[in-house]
């Protein structure tokens, strides 16, 4: 059984670099080249990482050497948190996880290759999120990971055997590390975490109900801004209402209202971030919290916050109920 997980902070808990690189600019007076997949043409490395000549941490290594850092450890360090609020260093979807963790009572621990040489242990306890962990490791004090002294030294920190500990990395080799001394694992894309965070909640029985599993499948079926897939989560006698009113009957006037009134499918939805949250299943009803950020294509920035009901028949989505504040 999963007692705790055990997270890898870059790319795994880290945040998105590429947000931050702007205050970078401000604050140094450097211009910076590229923007990775917020601005796939405008950065000619992040298109060498996407044609498979790069792998993500030659990706990074390459970047800080184009604009002039010694190498991306030290980019990393440039990297602005705002003091008022800290847990921004958090990507959304590991602090989702994290939560869900802690609220099931599972330890939580870090291990951790490079954050500390980069940032101090000081950094890491002024986040509130990262200091509410139970224990916070660094693995370089035991030979660095995959060494298997650096994995046995966090379960000995964390009280567990290896494994009860489920391990989440971006590398390879460090997840193949966490394996080979007894641990379950996880490896993480830093570019679709949702798939490797969903498959650590299947893993640690996080999943605690089928609606809650089906909210999971719609939140990332919008996501990933897929039409068709969208459209197949309905019932074909799909009635849709927004605040009060009916918008749609049929797959046909689904289909029109998701392109022309949520943009989904059309590319519109620029950075797009989408959260859910189970509130209450009864019945054939299932009742959810919705909250999504995105940006318009004249660069306005989109924060929207919903009420959902879903009435479910044979696992489609037949009526569905949204009421909607935009800011």
């Amino acid at each position: 059984m999963i007692r705790a997980l055990l997270f890898d902070i870059g790319e795994v808990v880290s945040t998105e670099q590429w947000q931050l690189l702007d205050q970078v600019e401000r604050n140094t007076g450097r211009t910076i080249v590229g923007r990775g997949p917020l601005d796939p043409d405008g950065d000619p490395v992040w298109r060498r990482y996407l044609a498979g000549e790069l792998s993500f941490t030659g990706y990074w290594a390459e970047f800080a050497a184009t604009n002039g850092w010694d190498d991306w450890r030290s980019l990393f360090r440039a990297l602005p948190f705002s003091e008022h609020e800290p847990d921004a260093f958090v990507h959304p979807e590991a602090a989702r996880l994290i939560r869900e963790a802690q609220a099931a009572g599972l330890k939580i621990g870090a291990l951790t290759n490079d954050g500390v040489g980069i940032n101090g242990m000081s950094f890491f306890q002024s986040i509130p999120m990262l200091a509410s962990f139970d224990t916070f490791s660094d693995a370089q004090a035991h030979g660095g990971k995959p060494n298997p002294e650096a994995y046995l030294n966090a379960a000995r920190e964390l009280d567990l055997d290896p494994n009860e500990i489920l391990f989440l990395d971006d590398m390879t080799y460090c997840v193949d590390g966490a394996r080979a001394v007894g641990m379950w694992a996880v490896l993480v894309d830093p570019m679709d975490r949702r798939t490797g965070f969903d498959e650590a909640r299947r893993l640690a029985g996080l999943y605690r109900s089928e609606a809650e599993a089906m909210v999971r499948h719609v939140e990332s079926t919008y996501l990933a801004d897929d039409l068709d897939r969208a459209l197949a989560l309905y019932d074909p006698d799909i009635s849709i209402h927004w605040n009060g009113d009916r918008v749609a009957l049929g797959t046909e006037e689904a289909r029109r209202f998701h392109v022309e009134t949520l943009g989904v499918g059309t590319g519109d939805r620029r950075d797009l971030r989408i959260r859910k949250r189970l509130r209450a299943a009864s019945g054939d009803t299932i009742a959810v919290e919705h909250e999504s950020w995105h940006t318009e294509p004249d660069g306005t920035e989109v924060h929207a916050t919903s009420a959902e009901f879903w009435t479910v028949r044979r696992g489609l989505i037949v009526e569905w109920r949204v009421y909607q504040d935009v800011s």
